[in-house]
């Protein structure tokens, strides 16, 4: 029968934008026993994509996966599915085993990836006038985040350091807006009015 086809079903999770390498097992609750038919797990905001993995007890059966509300998919006779991409939020994977009897079970998953952390939202210092322009220093800069700046007039830009430079200023008041970026973390911005 279909529920003694399969011995053990693990999901598979690599940290890096890179599902193929360094694959860690991701827990699931209950452990995994064919006579339970639901489990969940967890993953942080940063493991976007999983690989489910069945083992199997005997030759000739049939595996396929569903994940929301696609399709059924084949799994290949290796058990190991596509990759899964995993919404922010509950994501619910069917797996339906079917032996050479014909019978079949549904096993149900309920994939919970975590929202994204809170950003770092910019905070400036004291703008100080240069020729032409102004600088202004990042109070909060911190080199774990990626930052862009954009100024609406003349040229802007940001250093290692986290010091703003607008140049080419032609007069009037000037909006600067910087925003930080990291994996696993919202983006934040903050806007600076010149002068």
């Amino acid at each position: 029968p279909a529920n003694n086809a399969i011995s053990m079903v693990r999901l598979l999770v690599n940290n890096s934008s890179d599902i193929s390498s360094g694959l860690q097992t991701v827990n699931l609750s209950p452990n995994f026993n064919r006579s339970v038919d639901s489990y969940t797990a967890s993953f942080t905001n940063t493991q976007s994509a999983a690989i489910l993995k069945a083992d199997f007890t005997a030759a000739g059966v049939t595996l396929r996966l569903k994940i929301n509300n696609g399709p059924f998919t084949s799994i290949p006779n290796t058990g190991a599915s596509s990759t899964i991409s995993l919404n922010v939020g509950s994501n619910v994977a069917i797996l339906r085993v079917t032996s050479t009897d014909g019978t079949s079970v549904d096993y149900t998953f309920t994939l919970s990836r975590a929202e994204p952390l809170a950003g770092l939202s910019p905070t400036f210092g004291t703008p100080s006038p240069i020729s032409g322009g102004f600088t202004v220093q990042i109070s909060n800069y911190s080199s774990a985040y990626s930052w862009g700046v954009t100024a609406s007039s003349g040229s802007a830009s940001i250093s290692e350091t986290g010091l703003v430079t607008v140049t080419d200023l032609s007069g009037g008041s000037t909006p600067l807006t910087v925003t930080s970026r990291r994996s696993g973390y919202a983006n934040a911005r903050s806007t600076l009015t010149y002068p």
